[in-house]
């Protein structure tokens, strides 16, 4: 019992740290656009 308690467990830290790092790619994807924007309007 105790086993399998960790095993979810660790699957459940897993899942955390991948939607983790999905949200970090997303704020820097959209820091980028933010980014590309700021230059475009500077450029005009």
């Amino acid at each position: 019992m105790a086993s399998l308690n960790s095993r979810t467990c660790i699957s459940v830290i897993k899942k955390r740290e991948e939607s983790r790092t999905c949200m970090h790619h997303m704020s820097i994807h959209s820091l980028l656009k933010l980014n590309t924007k700021i230059i475009f309007l500077q450029n005009q």
